[in-house]
């Protein structure tokens, strides 16, 4: 894409020069097409296929078919003469997946995506004062991969390449531009378009991923292809330097209007060592009105309405809650910068880890469980210093022998789940307090749920 930029940069620069070609446009838009991709979809069957196991067990979602791909375009353009000569990138994908239990949730994700570098000529077919109609065809060259991950496999959700191919392609056009306003050197496209692919791309390297017994089959899997589409685009109108109206008295500069909403971004950091730290970042404002912001990697973004007051709370795991106001009064610019700075949980300081589930009376932990632990396992590898003690409490039902025990069991059980994560079980330390440990009346039944728990404690941090 940066490429395809600095050409079309350096062609607009040449251009002028020429008597008959001159700078026309530049701009985006977004396409969307209509792909058969038999050869993939034929792939897809194949998965799906009643005969297909996994590990002994039949796929619970199957995958559809991919039908409709989206992506966006970058185009350029250039009269020669009545005609434009037109430049464009276009990139479009499809994500499919399926999901099954072998015997915990997976998923196997697959996506097909291409890149087409085109070059288009097209002619004047029909216009009027605000709209312009053009007919001809352009050239393509096209990049294409199949990706896909096994959830189980890959738990970041890291693709892995199992086809690419080139190709090379004709595509029909039909080209709207429509504008708006007439002062506004602004238009609107429309670009309407067939792309038939020549060469005939082999697929069979697909089953590098799967399994042995479709290697008959996928052997099959060649296509041409081709996609029907649409693409609809903003191209801002750019006149060679000749034609630009030279000014011949200074033009006096707007007064800037106080913008009704900022974009307010920052980071979150380790008030100790400085480290981008996950967060979610709760605004609310005098209303009562709370926007909720992810900080991935420590970085966040968000707009939020000029002239208020919002009360914020950032929120990560195994870190103190950092409760703040932020006053958002800015008399020109729409961008304001405000990071926050939060502290770790003291050696000592316990949380309850709100979001582990268990079956009833057991120590098994439920699926549910798992976005809380992986939060643990974060923690802790991005921390290797710290050593934690996990313990398990609950109310003053039943027996205090069974209670004791069913307490250190769940405490054993997270404990198994993050030495299976590579976390080394030297810095984990469980204990099981029974009822011992009360946080609320266990005479009501609102005590005794707040009662049972399990917490989570820093122990050393150095």
């Amino acid at each position: 894409c940066i490429k395809f930029l600095l050409f079309v940069s350096v062609l607009f620069i040449l251009t002028p020069s020429f008597a008959q070609v001159k700078p026309y446009y530049i701009g985006a838009g977004y396409n969307i097409s209509y792909a058969p991709l038999r050869s993939v979809n034929k792939f897809i069957d194949l998965y799906d296929s009643t005969k297909v196991k996994v590990g002994g067990y039949t796929i619970d979602q199957e995958m559809k078919h991919m039908k409709i791909l989206t992506g966006m375009n970058i185009a350029a353009g250039l009269e020669v003469g009545d005609a434009i000569l037109d430049i464009s990138w276009t990139r479009r994908q499809k994500e499919v997946f399926a999901t099954y239990q072998i015997p915990d949730y997976t998923e196997r994700h697959i996506k097909y995506k291409t890149g087409t570098l085109g070059f288009g000529l097209y002619l004047p077919v029909a216009s009027s004062d605000a709209l312009r109609i053009y007919g001809g065809a352009s050239v393509e060259f096209i990049k294409g991969k199949l990706l896909t991950y096994h959830l189980q496999d890959s738990p970041n959700r890291e693709w892995k390449e199992l086809n690419s191919f080139g190709n090379f392609g004709l595509a029909p056009t039909l080209q709207f531009l429509y504008r708006p306003v007439s002062s506004i050197p602004l238009d609107l496209g429309v670009r309407v378009y067939y792309q038939a692919n020549i060469a005939r791309n082999d697929m069979s390297g697909l089953e590098t991923e799967m399994y042995n017994h479709w290697q008959d089959d996928i052997k099959k899997l060649r296509a041409t292809g081709g996609n029907l589409g649409i693409m609809f685009q903003a191209l801002i109108n750019i006149p060679s330097i000749k034609d630009r109206p030279r000014r011949e008295k200074q033009i006096e500069e707007p007064v800037p209007q106080q913008p009704l909403m900022v974009t307010l971004s920052g980071k979150v950091t380790d008030k100790t060592t400085g480290t981008p730290v996950d967060a979610v970042i709760h605004f609310t404002n005098p209303a009562g009105k709370t926007i909720d912001v992810l900080a991935k990697g420590g970085n966040y973004s968000v707009r939020l309405n000029n002239n208020e007051t919002y009360k914020v709370k950032v929120e990560s795991f195994g870190y103190q809650d950092l409760l703040t106001d932020v006053t958002i009064n800015e008399p020109v610019s729409e961008y304001v910068t405000r990071d926050f700075s939060i502290a770790m949980l003291e050696e000592g300081q316990a949380m309850v880890l709100n979001n582990i589930y268990f079956k009833v009376a057991s120590a098994e932990l439920l699926k549910e469980s798992v976005p809380e632990l992986e939060k643990i396992e974060t923690f802790m590898k991005n921390n290797p210093v710290i050593a934690v003690e996990i313990s398990g409490h609950t109310s003053s039902e039943g027996n205090d022998d069974y209670n004791l025990k069913l307490s250190q069991d769940r405490a054993n059980a997270i404990k198994t789940w993050l030495t299976g994560k590579g976390i080394s079980e030297k810095r984990i330390k469980t204990m099981g307090y029974g009822k011992t440990r009360p946080v609320a009346d266990n005479s009501t039944e609102e005590g005794r749920k707040l009662n049972r728990r399990v917490e989570f404690t820093i122990i050393k941090n150095n």
